[in-house]
Parts: structure tokens; sequence; C-alpha cells
């Protein structure tokens, strides 16, 4: 304040200065030397002030509202008791910008890398606070984020580098934060639901208690897709080739598991279990991998196996009653391997059970004599009708029967043998002479011969040479007894003159083939194809072929 008159303002007569503010200007304090500014927002004096002269400055400090326009003008008006030359003068304005406040904006994101998948655990969620505002986040005014997960997902766990995420699901701190850094970022880890629907939203929120320029942007979401759950499934199937016989040793069902589903099995133990129907007995169970007991009929395995694969094949061998049923059903069922969908997990196979073959239609014997002065030639058929009905295991596909001929000399040695493969309604034919005794053991071709024929089936996948050794294992598993066979023995004389003996055709003998004459036959003729030589063996059905004359 000056005096700008002529004459001084003498002492005693009252000064008063007082500040009229704006709205968004707020006086805290008053002062200047020599001043009294005990009530605010004025100060008084009373000494003297020569003309042209000025008293001490005061300072008028102000608070700016945080809402505070632009600009704001401030008004001070001084008074006093003396006369004034002139009072028109006695009022000054200030105008003064005011921009912006230095405040701090706290924002928050989140983040996710993939999609997530139904029943996982150890999903990750990245949440990263910055101060996006003009000011710095001060210390000591805290920090918080809390996450709010959707109902498919749990937090299991929340941390980050100068975080407290004792009680989860918020973190806090207190630090400074410079205006636009952010702080360490937190890791939030979930596990999905097992039925988490796709999306799953994931939201985030900061606060703070320091003043921020903007609360609206304190909170984020991430939206994260939700895939199914990569699960094994497995299913299984049991099978067996054509109709098992009554009194059947060794017959055998393939048991098959495969994981069916989209992931691979956990290692989980995997149980197969089979439930033998009455009439068949459980003699071996074994696969490749599998661990497995015959007496509870039960496999087990802790294999990995991926999606869409099967484990290896488990082999039940069984035997059949002699009087069991026409027809029976095996049941097989398999659990673990930590698959959830068990609505697919058991199988049935029926199996046809059919009578035994009598023995007079597998075997039947003929002489062949002459054979020094003339020929006896062998024709053997397949009916067809029985031949056909043979199908399934050890029977071949269309109902291929193994015709398996052994010669013995008059002393009952056997000289040869071998097996001829005959389609339903084939012949087959072989020359004594050229096919049975051109190549005994010995060397010695006798005069006459006995011939013996066993009908066994055709053996299971057969091929061309599938009755080559059929012989030495006639009866058994893989060729068991079998029906459908018709054999004719022709004689052809040799006469002084052509013309005097005609051409006889004698049908073979049926007769009752004992177990022991089958284990004797079948033995001595193993030990022929066991010698390796060559001798011994039917020439024509060495390699189970038509069986015609060469």
């Amino acid at each position: 304040m000056t005096n700008s008159g002529t004459g001084d303002k003498a002492a005693l007569s009252a000064v008063s200065v007082t500040d009229v503010p704006p709205s968004g200007l707020t006086i805290t304090a008053m002062s200047g030397p020599g001043w009294t500014c005990t009530t605010i927002p004025t100060c008084t004096r009373t000494d003297v002030l020569l003309a042209g002269n000025s008293y001490p400055a005061i300072t008028v400090t102000v608070t700016v509202g945080a809402a505070a326009t632009s600009p704001q003008v401030n008004s001070i008006t001084v008074s006093t008791a003396a006369t004034e030359s002139n009072t028109g003068n006695n009022t000054a304005t200030d105008s003064t910008v005011i921009s912006a406040a230095l405040l701090p904006d706290l924002t928050i994101s989140k983040s996710h890398v993939g999609s997530f998948v139904q029943g996982s655990t150890g999903n990750n969620y990245t949440v990263t606070v910055t101060n996006s505002g003009t000011g710095d986040k001060a210390a000591l005014s805290s920090v918080s984020v809390t996450d709010v997960p959707p109902s498919g997902l749990t937090i299991t766990a929340m941390s980050g580098p100068g975080w407290t995420c004792t009680t989860i699901p918020t973190c806090t701190r207190t630090d400074v934060l410079l205006a636009g850094n952010s702080y360490p970022a937190i890791t939030v880890t979930v596990t999905v639901g097992a039925a988490a629907t796709s999306p799953q939203v994931n939201s985030i929120t900061v606060s703070t208690a320091a003043t921020e320029s903007n609360t609206g942007n304190n909170t984020a979401t991430d939206s994260t897709v939700i895939s199914a759950a990569l699960l094994p499934d497995l299913t299984i199937t049991k099978s067996h080739v054509g109709s098992f016989v009554q009194g059947q040793v060794g017959a055998t069902y393939t048991i098959l598991v495969t994981n069916s589903g989209t992931g691979p099995t956990t290692g989980a133990v995997v149980t197969v279990q089979d439930t033998l129907p009455v009439g068949l007995t459980a003699t071996a169970m074994s696969g490749s991998g599998w661990t497995c007991n015959v007496g509870t009929v039960s496999c087990t395995s802790t294999a990995i196996v991926a999606a869409s694969s099967p484990f290896p094949a488990i082999t039940l061998t069984v035997n059949v009653a002699a009087n069991a049923a026409a027809s029976v059903t095996n049941a097989v069922t398999v659990v673990g391997g930590g698959e959830t969908n068990t609505t697919n997990d058991a199988a049935n196979d029926p199996t046809v059970i059919t009578a035994p073959v009598t023995s007079a239609d597998a075997f039947q014997v003929r002489y062949a004599v002459n054979l020094t002065s003339g020929e006896s030639v062998i024709n053997m058929t397949n009916t067809g009708a029985n031949g056909a009905s043979l199908t399934g295991p050890g029977f071949g596909s269309i109902g291929n029967i193994c015709v398996n001929v052994y010669a013995f000399s008059p002393d009952e040695q056997l000289i040869s043998c071998c097996s001829c493969l005959i389609t339903p309604n084939g012949l087959a034919t072989l020359s004594v002479n050229a096919d049975l005794i051109n190549n005994t053991l010995t060397g010695v071709k006798p005069n006459s011969v006995v011939v013996k024929l066993v009908n066994t089936a055709a053996g299971p996948n057969f091929t061309a040479n599938n009755c080559a050794n059929s012989a030495s294992t006639a009866g058994g598993a893989s060729f068991p007894l079998a029906g459908g066979m018709r054999a004719y023995g022709t004689t052809i004389h040799i006469a002084p003159v052509a013309g005097t003996f005609g051409v006889t055709e004698t049908p073979f003998i049926s007769a009752t083939l004992s177990p022991d004459e089958l284990v004797s036959i079948t033995n001595r003729c193993t030990n022929i194809v066991g010698n390796g030589s060559g001798f011994g063996i039917c020439r024509s059905c060495r390699a189970g072929g038509s069986g015609s004359v060469q």
C-alpha cells in the first residue's frame, strides 16, 4: 500500500487492508512487517505514512480449490480513518490463471496368454498398475488391488515384487509411484473348474487413499476362452473268431482297450475285468504291458496311452465245457486311467458253441494195393454244406478244410504225411505212387499202403499255405477236428490187353478215431516235419496245394 497523495498520513489514524477472495480461493494466512493480521482477511496499522512512500508489503497465502476455475480474480481494499484526497483508488484486483492440478491417476490392466482348459491348474494372469496422471502418488498413501474372479475360476495364489498379498484376493503397497511409471506386475494364479463355461470374464480393481484426478478407470476385465478338457476316455471291445466247440481246449478271446478321449491317460491304474459265463473256464490271460491274474480273470496297467490310441491287446484263453450251452455271452469291463466318462466301459461278446465233430466224420481209412503193377489215386472233396458252416476261430472264413494224409507201410510204419487245403465243393487228387510213396524216409517203396485221412478245420486267417503243417498238429486248437470230407480210392490195373480191367472207385471207410490214435499219428508226423530233411513229406501237398498229381 502506497501514499500517493501530497500529504502525510498522520499517526494514530487507523489503516485497514481487507482481502475479498473469489470462491475458488481460500485465505489461509496474512502477514507483513508492522501489520496486525489477527482477523483474517483484514490487516491493520496506525503509524505515519509519508507522502510518496509505501508500507511494508502484506503476504496473503491462499489455497486453491480442487475445482477452481480459471482465472480467479482476487480483490483487495484499503481504508483509513484519516482524510484522503481520493477514495476512488482504494481497491485493486488481481486476475490469476488456475492450472490443472498435478494429481496421480492410477489405472490397471489384466492379461493372459492363450486359452485355459477345463479342470486345469496353474493358469496365470498378469496385473499391472500404472500412474497415468500428471502428479506422483505420494508415499504412505495405500494402494489396493482386488481381483474379482468369475464363478468358473478359483484364485490359488497372488504375488508380485513389493506387494503384500497375504489376504487373497487383495494385494497392497504404500510406496511412491511417479507419474508415467508402473508398479511391478502381480501374478494371479487360478484353477479352472471342470465345468467352466467359455468365456470366463475376470475383473480387477485398484484403489488408493491418495487423491486421484480420475477414478473412472480403476477397473479392468480380461475375457478368457475356456477350452474343453483334454481328458482320456477308455473304451473296450471283446471279440473272437467264429464259434467254439463243446469240449474245446484253448479257445481264445481278444480284449482291446482304447483311449478314445482327447487327452492321454494319467498313469492311474487301468483295470480290465472279465466275467466268464457258465461253460467257459479261463486258463491263461496275457498282454504286453499288462499284469494279469487268470484266477480273477483280470489285468491291470499303468501305461500312459495317447488320445485315440489302443493299449496292447489282451488274449484270454478258455476251455469250453463238454456240456456248454449253445450260446453264451462273455462280458468285460474297464475302469481307471483318469477317465471321467464311464458310460462306455463295458462290452459283451456273444459266442456260439457247437457240438463236437464225431470221429467218423473226421477219420477215414483205405488200403491202396497193386502199386507195383498198377496205380491208386485218392480223390478228396469238401462237401460244402458242412464245410461252409465251419467259419470262425480255427475254421477259416469260408469253410476251407484241411485233409491230413498219413501213409503207412504194411507193418504200420508211417512213411509220409502231408495236408491238402480244400475249399467247399473243391477236389484234391493224390497219386499214391507219385505223391505218397516216392519220398519215403527209407527210400523203399512198398507194394501196398494204408492211407488214413484226418479232417480238420483250415485254421485262423488261412492262407494258401495254411494247411502245410496241420498233419502234424491235427485236432489241436489251431486245427480242430472238422466235418464235411468225402474220399474215394481209384485203383488202376495194368492188364495184358487194354480194357481187360475197368477202373474201380471205392469210398474210404469212416472209422472211429481214438484220442490215442490221433496223438500217435500226429506225433509221428511231427517227427518227420521236424527232421528237416524233406523226406517223408508228400510231394504234392507239401505246401498245402490242390493235391493234383505232379
